[in-house]
Order: C-alpha cells, then sequence, then structure tokens
C-alpha cells in the first residue's frame, strides 16, 4: 500500500551489502496517542514474501527492545566495532517476514502522548500488539493472507501467550474489527525462547540445570532446595532463599 511503502528503507548506513530484501520502518498505530516503532524485514528472496510466513519478534525484560533481537540475535545484519554492518549467516528473514517492534509504549522508540500511555502491565501489552498487528495489516494488505507466527524471548513467556490467548479469544467475538478477525485466521503458532514465565519454577529449573551439568557441587544443590523449597510453598520468597541462590551462607 501507500502507506507501507512511505516507510521503506532506501539507504542503511554502515552497510556492507547488497541487499536482496526489502525493509520498512515507522511507526504504527496503538491507539489515538500511542505509536509503536516497528522494523519489518521481508524474507531474503523478496520475490517470496508473499509464499513465506511473518514472524513477529519482541524481547522480553519487561522494557527490553525487538531491536536487541534483530541486532544481536537473528537479524539480517550485525552492527560491528567499526559501525558497519554485516549480513548475519542465520538471519530468521531466510525463511520468513520478520516484524520487530519495540513494545510496550515507552520502550525504544515507541512513545505515547501522556503518563498514562506509559502504564503497562501483560494484558494490556497483549491489548496493544493485538491493535498493533491490525495497524501492520492495514499498512501491508498484501500480507493479510501470509501464516502468522508471534515470537520473542525471556519475558515474552508472558507477552506471547497472552498475546496469543487474546488473538484466538478475539476471533469469536462480534466487536473484533474485519482486520482484527484475520489476524485471528492467519495465527498459525507461537515462538518463545528461554521463556520466563514462573519466577519459582524458573529458578528450579535453573539450578537442577547447573546440578546436572556439573556447574555447582552437590552440597550447593541440596543447600538451595532444602533452604527456598517446593514451588508449593512461599519460602522461595524469603531472605535466606536470595541467599542461597546468591551464593552466600544463611
Amino acid at each position: 500500500s501507500d502507506r507501507g511503502r512511505e516507510d521503506l528503507i532506501t539507504e542503511l548506513p554502515g552497510a556492507q551489502f547488497e541487499s536482496s530484501f526489502a525493509q520498512f520502518s515507522g511507526y504504527l498505530d496503538v491507539s489515538e496517542t500511542k505509536k509503536s516503532f516497528y522494523w519489518f524485514m521481508t524474507t531474503r528472496d523478496v520475490a517470496e514474501t508473499l509464499d513465506k510466513p511473518l514472524v513477529m519478534w519482541t524481547n522480553g525484560g519487561p522494557g527490553c527492545s525487538g531491536l536487541m533481537g534483530l541486532f544481536t540475535e537473528h537479524g539480517a545484519f550485525r552492527p560491528t566495532e567499526d559501525l558497519t554492518l554485516e549480513p548475519f549467516s542465520y538471519a530468521w528473514n531466510k525463511v520468513a517476514n520478520m516484524l520487530y517492534i519495540e513494545s510496550p509504549t515507552g520502550v525504544g522508540f515507541s512513545y505515547g502522548g501522556d503518563g498514562d500511555d506509559y502504564l503497562a502491565g501483560d494484558w494490556s501489552t497483549a491489548k496493544d500488539n493485538f491493535k498493533l498487528l491490525q495497524s501492520f495489516f492495514e499498512r501491508f494488505p498484501g500480507l493479510q493472507s501470509n501464516d502468522l507466527y508471534l515470537s520473542g524471548e525471556s519475558y515474552s513467556g508472558h507477552y506471547i501467550p497472552t498475546l496469543a490467548h487474546l488473538i484466538v479469544d478475539a476471533e469469536g467475538d462480534d466487536d473484533t474489527t474485519a482486520v482484527g478477525r484475520r489476524v485471528a485466521e492467519q495465527l498459525r503458532g507461537v515462538v518463545v525462547g528461554n521463556p520466563y514465565t514462573d519466577p519459582i519454577e524458573n529458578a528450579h529449573g535453573m539450578f537442577t540445570a547447573w546440578f546436572g551439568h556439573a556447574m555447582v557441587p552437590a552440597p550447593m544443590y541440596q543447600k538451595w532446595f532444602t533452604t527456598c523449597g517446593s514451588h508449593t510453598d512461599m519460602r522461595y520468597y524469603t531472605d535466606a532463599c536470595w541467599n542461597a541462590t546468591m551464593g552466600g551462607n544463611e
């Protein structure tokens, strides 16, 4: 669409390669005052854009920019020490169209109109990102038939499931817009790396993994479980457990 073409990136300072794909960046409306920054990369072979899935990526935090994933993990290029950009061999846009976002409002270049716009929780972020996806489909209507996947890492163990839940529920809601229903129809799955879900379960998994790889001695491992208890009690939240977690003597 014309709105999409307005966001086309025509120059990328520091690029040390000829690009075979298209890139777009700008702002997507989440509300009248909330504007979310995005960076969209088509698949490496731009001719396959309409045939490849669309993958939305957000980092965790809460409050980490999705551009961390772009620049340091699986984007099409990596910034180098001398400020040049080098192509990345394992970029996800080899197999998918990648939509990187900065969420919630106030993260990175995303901004709002007043103080209330910067108040966020799991469900408000999910609602905003559902609106973001609708705004994206409106700006790039040619992608409305592409399979959609939601992806992220770390605190996206909250962000992605809540967003997926909201989208699935919206499909049968009479108040959902036609574009919102389209988002729901095209959703195919979610991908979450090292998801932060529950702090106690995460800590248990962490210590078990360390012990399983012989990174901590058996007495320390056993002391941690004795001090912090299981996920069924609240000893995890005590000072003694914190000291044990940090390797203290208490």
